[in-house]
């Protein structure tokens, strides 16, 4: 196993660079929620993009490892440019001919799931770990918007138990939003499958 990374001095809340996996090379880009929790700020969305770019020109493969709860959101960073950055970014993954995958580790909120190739970009597939939540809005976010609900306790009750059917992976699954579940120990097999069929002619 080989791992060249690039980029290593600036926007550390995504990794990226070129790794073997038996035999087949392919670039890998994963959140690093060590750095500002892994959320997208405009210089993350500029690394991104450079990066996507940069595979699409040599033909590689792109492996998503996504761990986010999206992007910064404020005054700060919309004088940063974080609209445009991230307009950019998404359209670097739109039109990338190159095969992608995309598994989500342990989160992906918001169009943090989108920034890493998932649905919407026709990955070639997306895989989730046992445990990992996708959702338009992270727990807290729904806490407090259930907390500003003025309905009686029983509707409430209902409508939580709604989002968190509708949250889960095996309801993502039944519905072809994920195409499934994976353990941690899986995770290298699947990406070797996923080079081996797209470099071999397809899947």
């Amino acid at each position: 196993k080989q791992f060249l990374e690039l980029g290593t001095d600036f926007a550390g809340e995504v990794v990226t660079g070129f790794s073997r996996i038996r035999g087949r090379t392919a670039g890998i880009a994963a959140n690093n929620p060590k750095v500002n929790g892994g959320v997208l700020f405009p210089e993350t969305c500029r690394k991104l993009t450079r990066f996507i770019k940069l595979c699409n020109a040599f033909n590689l493969p792109i492996v998503f490892l996504a761990d986010t709860p999206g992007f910064m959101i404020g005054k700060d960073v919309e004088k940063k440019g974080i609209v445009s950055a991230g307009a950019a970014l998404f359209t670097a993954i739109a039109k990338t001919r190159v095969p992608r995958l995309c598994i989500v580790l342990r989160r992906a909120y918001t169009a943090g799931l989108y920034a890493m190739s998932g649905s919407g970009f026709q990955p070639v597939a997306i895989y989730a770990l046992p445990g990992a939540s996708i959702a338009v809005y992270g727990p807290e976010a729904v806490a407090r918007f259930m907390d500003r609900l003025d309905l009686p306790s029983d509707q409430k009750n209902e409508i939580e138990r709604k989002i968190e059917k509708e949250s889960s992976l095996e309801f993502l699954v039944e519905q072809g939003f994920l195409n499934g579940i994976i353990e941690p120990g899986q995770v290298r097999e699947t990406i070797a499958d996923f080079l081996n069929k797209e470099i071999d002619g397809g899947i």
